[in-house]
């Protein structure tokens, strides 16, 4: 999404690019992106084939499962079994993982850290990425990000970001990826070597929080546009573009359901709807929030939202592969950390019928039309 909309819109929309909150294996993909920037501040990659093995999308869609099985069969079974001295204790199934997702990154060899994207952010290179987490013990989102977000006390507010928790220290951008995407069994659970009295957590995936990172993007926004009218007699901020990408279409219309009874439904049927709910509760919930948002600040700040998914059978044009993945009439995503070519080719046609539909279209005329953005060769506007 994000390097095909640099193709649409210019080099100026990638380096205007504030924040980017992340979740779950978005947060994975977003490691890859951000790594592959260079120091004018957008991706050279676009223009690139998609199999190209030196781009984002190669990366982010190279196989993990073989690595997950590996770290299971060969270091956490001992554990289970009861021979946990056998293998190292740092070592296990999710550093198998990182140490497999290093090895795709631009440099495998130079390990990037948060004090190696933080000198990136205030030079001014790459946008503010947030991976975001969960705190098992209290529910709360932990907020992996190189810099501090807010200065807003502690009992405040129901999050903690890790410059907060664990101040002076640092940690390489793969853990950061991997303690977002901490899918249930997948990657093991796991907290900080560093014992911090009565803050001792455990860090799972994001999405049992927010599965769309919206709560955390809306926050920061508001936040900072608060400080800023405070030191500004005039907000220097006039625009703002919020997208949200979603993994999936929009909710099926409830018409024409075929529901299975019986035992089905009285032993899956609970798991299935606390699964099904949470995507439509989060686009409404989002949609309402984004309203609010840009009421409160319609008199300084002209802010926009856009929440993009994943196209629908009735949006594919029939020459797309993608269409292959859908049944009565419903999409039905590859879950596996292990994609096939088709699905790989997939994810693509899904690009392909998003750019030319309506949402899209929209945002192109927003961007030159509307808001006057400038092409890749012109100067971007200090606002």
């Amino acid at each position: 999404m994000l390097s095909g909309l640099q193709e649409l819109l210019g080099e100026s929309f990638t380096k205007a690019i504030g924040l980017i909150s992340a979740v779950s294996g978005g947060s994975v993909g977003t490691m890859y992106y951000l790594d592959r920037f260079n120091k004018d501040g957008f991706l050279e990659e676009s223009k690139q084939e998609k199999s190209n093995k030196t781009t984002s999308f190669y990366a982010a869609t190279k196989d993990s499962l073989d690595a997950v099985g590996w770290g299971f069969v060969y270091l956490d079974l001992w554990r289970f079994i009861g021979f946990p001295f056998i293998v190292y204790p740092e070592f296990d199934r999710g550093t198998a993982v990182e140490i497999d997702w290093q090895g795709e990154m631009k440099e495998p060899k130079k390990i990037k850290t948060f004090g190696t994207w933080r000198k990136q952010i205030f030079d001014g290179e790459i946008p503010i990425p947030v991976f975001n987490a969960t705190l098992v013990e209290n529910g709360w989102r932990f907020l992996i990000t190189p810099v501090t977000l807010s200065n807003t006390p502690e009992k405040q507010k129901q999050y903690i970001d890790f410059n907060t928790l664990y101040e002076a220290y640092d940690m390489n951008v793969v853990t950061a990826a991997r303690l977002s995407a901490t899918f249930p069994y997948v990657s093991p659970i796991c907290r900080g070597s560093v014992n911090i009295q009565n803050k001792n957590y455990h860090v799972a995936d994001g999405g049992y929080f927010d599965n769309s990172g919206f709560v955390t993007a809306a926050e920061w926004l508001d936040e900072q546009l608060n400080e800023w009218s405070k030191t500004e007699n005039s907000l220097n901020v006039k625009r703002v573009l919020i997208l949200q990408i979603n993994p999936f279409p929009k909710s099926a219309s409830t018409e024409n359901v075929q529901g299975n009874g019986g035992w089905f439904m009285a032993t899956i049927g609970p798991l299935l709807a606390m699964f099904k709910v949470r995507d439509p509760v989060l686009a409404s919930r989002n949609a309402k929030e984004a309203d609010l948002l840009a009421k409160k600040w319609e008199n300084k700040v002209d802010i926009q939202y856009f929440p993009i998914f994943f196209p629908s059978e009735s949006e594919i044009p029939s020459k797309f592969a993608v269409s292959e993945f859908y049944k009565d009439g419903r999409y039905r995503p590859p879950l596996s950390w292990k994609l096939t070519d088709r699905e790989k080719q997939a994810i693509q046609d899904g690009w392909e019928a998003i750019k030319i539909g309506k949402n899209i279209q929209k945002i192109k005329q927003l961007w030159h039309k509307t808001w006057n953005m400038p092409n890749s060769t012109d100067p971007t506007p200090e606002d």
